[in-house]
C-alpha cells in the first residue's frame, strides 16, 4: 500500500500514533507532546497533534485560542455520540510550524465523558475517530490528566 492510499476504516500501517497520557497533571504531557510533535515537523515529518483535554494546552501552545474556534475535537466527539456530524478532518488547523497541524481543543471537551456514558463501544472512539487520518507520518495525542473512558480509548488504541 503506498504511502497516500487510505485503507478504508484504519490509518495507514507507517502512520505512527503516540500517545501522551498520565493520570495527573503538570508532569509534561503538552511540553513533551508539541516539543515532539515540532521537533518531527521541523525533520520534514507530516505531523498532527490531537488535543483531547479540555484545558487546552497544546492548542494554545501552538498559537490557537480556543475561544475563536468555530469548531474543535469536542464537535468530533458529539459526532460519536449522536449529535452532530463532524469528521476529525474538519476540524484540523495548520499552525506556524510547516508539516504540523492540530485538531484544537476547547473547554467545552469536559462534558465528553457526560455524553459519551451512553455511546456503544466508547472505548474504541478515538481509533474511529482518527481512521480518517492518513497523510501523516506522526498523529501525536495530547491526552487530559483522567482516568475516564477517553483516556482509557487512547491507551487501548
Amino acid at each position: 500500500m503506498g504511502k497516500n492510499e487510505k485503507c478504508r476504516g484504519y490509518m495507514l500501517q507507517d502512520t505512527k500514533c503516540i500517545s501522551f497520557v498520565n493520570p495527573k497533571g503538570g508532569t509534561g504531557k503538552t511540553t513533551s507532546c508539541v516539543s515532539i510533535g515540532g521537533s518531527l515537523a521541523k525533520e520534514g515529518k507530516k505531523v498532527l497533534i490531537v488535543d483531547f483535554d479540555p484545558r487546552a494546552n497544546a492548542t494554545l501552545a501552538l498559537g490557537i485560542d480556543s475561544s475563536t474556534l468555530k469548531k474543535s475535537i469536542y464537535d468530533v466527539v458529539l459526532s460519536y455520540c449522536g449529535y452532530n456530524h463532524t469528521p476529525i478532518t474538519s476540524v484540523i488547523l495548520e499552525t506556524k510550524v510547516p508539516n504540523l497541524h492540530i485538531a484544537p481543543s476547547e473547554p467545552d471537551l469536559a462534558v465528553a465523558e457526560v455524553l459519551m456514558q451512553n455511546t456503544k463501544n466508547k472505548s474504541f472512539i478515538l481509533k474511529q475517530m482518527i481512521s480518517d487520518i492518513y497523510n501523516n507520518d506522526y498523529i501525536k495525542i495530547k491526552a487530559p490528566p483522567l482516568t475516564e473512558s477517553i483516556y482509557i480509548s487512547m491507551i487501548i488504541y
